[in-house]
């Protein structure tokens, strides 16, 4: 019986996809460019006050997510 190595694969894609996103973002804010959205704030704060834009990212990040934990988990639990 042969055996499905499709999430394998996937799981080795989705670890190459962070491993090339992480540095090409790195580099757009070296370089004092971003994606748009929450990037370009990131980077007006980093330039204009003591933030870093990494740090203001990762805190949109962790807002983002606890809100949608907030909406998603009472969903969740009805759909369950």
């Amino acid at each position: 019986m042969a055996q499905d190595t499709t999430p394998t694969r996937q799981s080795l894609f989705d670890d190459a996809q962070g491993v090339i996103t992480g540095p090409g973002l790195i580099v757009l804010f070296r370089h004092c460019a971003s994606l748009g959205g929450i990037g370009i704030l990131a980077v007006y704060l980093q330039d204009n006050t003591l933030l870093r834009a990494g740090w203001v990212q990762l805190g949109f990040d962790i807002l983002l997510f606890g809100l949608a934990l907030l909406v998603m988990a009472p969903l969740l639990l009805v759909l369950h």
